[in-house]
């Protein structure tokens, strides 16, 4: 089974970011910098088993028994406001609409990502190497 590794690498209020990688492949990401009214903030880190999940009303990755948390998926969408404990997918960062720092080409990456992983199920270590600004 593969193992993919999530290093969250900045955390300011617009959200946290960090960089998947997995080999050669590489994906920037997004979550809530911290619990607000709406979202629950990042999960904690950890090795979680992320299945794919052929719902109707989602279709992608969801990671399972994350501590406190349901329904967690990887997910396209660019800062913060667009997840509420999710991690969000790009292929870069930068500045988004809503003048947010941000992850860019989401819906690129996730398709890259959903076409790299071929729907088979992988482990995701979340580590943290953050800078606080």
């Amino acid at each position: 089974m593969r193992r993919l590794l999530l290093i969250r690498t900045v955390s300011i209020d617009d959200g946290t970011f960090g960089h998947c990688f997995h080999g050669d492949f590489h994906l920037v990401t997004c979550e809530p910098e911290a619990p607000r009214a709406g979202n629950k903030g990042r999960i904690p880190t950890g090795i979680y088993r992320c299945e794919w999940v052929p719902g109707e009303k989602f279709i992608g990755y969801m990671l399972r028994a994350v501590p406190g948390f349901e329904g967690v998926r990887i997910h396209s969408g660019n800062d913060e406001l667009d997840t509420t404990g999710c991690i969000l997918v790009g292929i870069r960062r930068g500045i988004d609409a809503r003048n947010k720092e941000s992850v860019l080409d989401s819906r690129r990456a996730l398709a890259a990502f959903h076409l790299y992983m071929k729907q088979e199920s992988f482990d995701l270590d979340i580590r943290e190497e953050i800078a606080y600004a």
